[in-house]
């Protein structure tokens, strides 16, 4: 046996200061958000029982844990208080306490996150897998290997395991259904997570998208579909910027309870194309001022506000663009899937279905046909949200049967319609023409005059299917206001509950 194996993996230091903040906070051991047990101490018996004492004691309700109390704890067993006694326990437990009476909660993340990196890399030795690229105690310079560990998180080691098994999956594993489950298993634990945690995600632009598909939910796949030049882009780029920015209106910045890091995978854009709309949509400034360089004072102001949000610390790192002309399975599902593991990215935008060149060469020797292909990837797009339960949102152009028509579907996809058999949300947003525009026209009175329709035709687990969602939408702007929903012929049509998105607002320093 190798050396290294011999070797513990484990620093007591660390396990020493862990012990004492839990003795002077015991409420930390019985948070979500840190996750301890007798494993994590080792096979050091002294501090696997410091570590049991402190963990029964916490839950007995103390909300201080001093030296005589674990000492009394552990009198109670003898042969345990005896090695207690035997390894000097009392006096450490002493040196802790002592040493952690003013302590730190960031040096106690730093010594948690150490012990469980140690765990993790025991119990992957314990299995056979060889941990040498992220430790390796046996190294002649282990100053230089102390500093690189001390880089690495939980999550660098467990990503990178998880890339290693997705590439040889990718390429010798193809996905299969899991076995069956009794109904009855899990529902009460199910409808209790429920209650507490509702399944609706952060919020689309526009309060009547937003209801009926009760937002952008993680694990879902939407897709947006539109004729050519339509503005798929604008709207697709539109919510993504609503998920990592907040907007500028007048003299007031709106923000989201909380902002999000996204992927915007472009296929037809340029990059500075797309910065232009983004700088557009925080700021308010129509595209156009911004490409001619016609901005007034105001708008310039507005503008160099909008540049101050995208460079700020807070929000620099949340919006990254991909530029891909011509996509393949492959490549869209290992970048897609390296941003989500290494970067933690929840909120992808794929814009959008197309048969580009690198497609249809990825299947050329297999003959496949082109709607195959093109179903292909809208399942691999679905895939990836389920397995890694992000939200992902894409769309394609659509055929030339949409025209003319009241009620708009999956048949009118260019293509293949059965790119939306996978999707979770299905929306064909057209701009209104004149015979539409009369149809709402009463309506339109009251409640504003609308530019696109978005019909709302598949809506998997919501009760808001069929419907259109008449809007307003500056295309200049990438900004949205919802007006009024009606049914596919036009009669107006109530959400039942509608959802809202309170943004917090500041003025400008």
């Amino acid at each position: 046996m190798e050396r290294i194996n011999k070797i513990p993996l484990f620093d007591p230091k660390s396990a020493q200061y862990i012990l004492g903040c839990l003795m002077h906070t015991p409420n930390l051991i019985q948070t979500d958000k840190y996750i301890l047990t007798v494993d994590d101490f080792n096979e050091n018996n002294i501090y696997k029982l410091i570590f049991g004492s402190i963990y029964n004691l916490s839950f007995a309700g103390l909300k201080i844990i001093t030296p005589q109390d674990i000492d009394i704890s552990l009198s109670s067993v003898t042969n345990s208080y005896d090695n207690y006694i035997k390894e000097n326990g009392k006096e450490l437990v002493e040196l802790i306490y002592e040493m952690t009476e003013e302590y730190d909660i960031a040096q106690f993340e730093y010594c948690y996150e150490r012990i469980k990196k140690f765990s993790i890399l025991r119990e992957l030795r314990k299995n056979g897998i060889d941990i040498k690229s992220f430790y390796n105690p046996d190294f002649l310079n282990q100053e230089e290997e102390e500093i690189k560990f001390n880089k690495l998180t939980t999550k660098d080691i467990l990503n990178s395991l998880r890339n290693k098994i997705q590439l040889i999956e990718n390429k010798n594993v193809s996905k299969q259904a899991d076995t069956s489950h009794n109904a009855s298993v899990g529902m009460r634990d199910l409808f209790n997570y429920l209650k507490l945690n509702p399944e609706v995600g952060i919020p689309f632009e526009g309060q009547y998208i937003y209801s009926a598909t009760r937002g952008c939910r993680k694990g879902k796949f939407y897709l947006y579909s539109a004729p050519s030049g339509g503005g798929k882009t604008r709207t697709m780029l539109e919510n993504a910027c609503a998920i990592a920015f907040p907007y500028i209106d007048g003299s007031k910045i709106y923000y989201r309870q909380q902002h999000y890091p996204v992927l915007f995978i472009a296929t037809e854009m340029t990059y500075d194309e797309i910065q232009t709309l983004i700088l557009a949509h925080i700021s308010g400034v129509n595209e156009s001022k911004i490409l001619l360089g016609q901005c007034d004072l105001e708008e310039t102001y507005r503008i160099n506000k909008a540049l101050e949000i995208l460079e700020s610390e807070e929000f620099k790192n949340n919006f990254i663009i991909e530029c891909i002309p011509n996509p393949s399975i492959q490549l869209l599902k290992s970048m897609i899937t390296n941003y989500i593991l290494n970067e933690d990215i929840e909120y992808i935008f794929y814009d959008y279905i197309f048969s580009s060149p690198g497609l249809l060469d990825e299947y050329r020797s297999i003959n496949l046909r082109e709607d195959v292909m093109l179903m292909m990837l809208s399942n691999t797009l679905k895939e990836i949200a389920a397995t890694y339960n992000v939200f992902v949102m894409s769309g394609t152009q659509l055929n030339g049967t949409w025209e003319g028509k009241c009620a708009r579907n999956a048949n009118m996809l260019r293509g293949s319609k059965a790119i939306a058999d996978k999707i979770d949300v299905g929306m064909i947003g057209v701009k209104l023409d004149e015979d539409e525009l009369q149809m709402v026209e009463i309506i339109s009175q009251e409640k504003g005059t609308p530019n696109i329709v978005i019909d709302i035709y598949k809506n998997r687990r919501g009760a808001m299917c069929n419907i259109k969602v008449f809007k307003y939408f500056d295309y200049g702007t990438c900004r949205t206001k919802d007006l009024f929903v009606t049914t596919q012929n036009y009669k107006t049509f109530e959400l039942t509950e509608i959802l809202q998105s309170i943004p917090i607002i500041k003025d400008f320093k």
